[in-house]
């Protein structure tokens, strides 16, 4: 997955810069119109924080995520997807006092295969 921040002003202490990552799915009963599956989510991000500095941050996650996708046709497919796992911040300051953080993630995906 790859995503970038379209807003640059927000209500939130943060705003998404750019982030990307690698999933692994594992489908437990094959794959097929409408199938359950789970795996690994590595993902890494850029995000700029409303301080007074506005500076650039990075962070990782690391993730256990599971989801239902539905195929109607051979081309088209829709996902939704929920993790659960661990977050680090890379670049470490004062706000942040060098601690991990649980990650969440929420995902709506709609596909077309070529």
């Amino acid at each position: 997955p790859v995503s970038f921040g379209l807003n640059n002003k927000g209500y939130y202490l943060e705003n998404k810069v750019f982030g990307t990552g690698f999933d692994f799915n594992l489908h437990p009963h094959g794959q097929g119109r409408a199938k359950f599956f789970y795996g690994p989510s590595l993902q890494y991000k850029k995000f700029r924080t409303a301080n007074l500095t506005n500076e650039v941050n990075s962070a990782y996650a690391f993730l256990f995520q599971a989801g239902f996708l539905i195929q109607p046709d051979k081309h088209f497919n829709i996902s939704v997807n929920a993790g659960i796992g661990y977050a680090r911040l890379i670049r470490d300051d004062y706000i942040y006092e060098n601690k991990g953080d649980v990650a969440t993630s929420l995902g709506l995906n709609i596909g077309y295969k070529f």
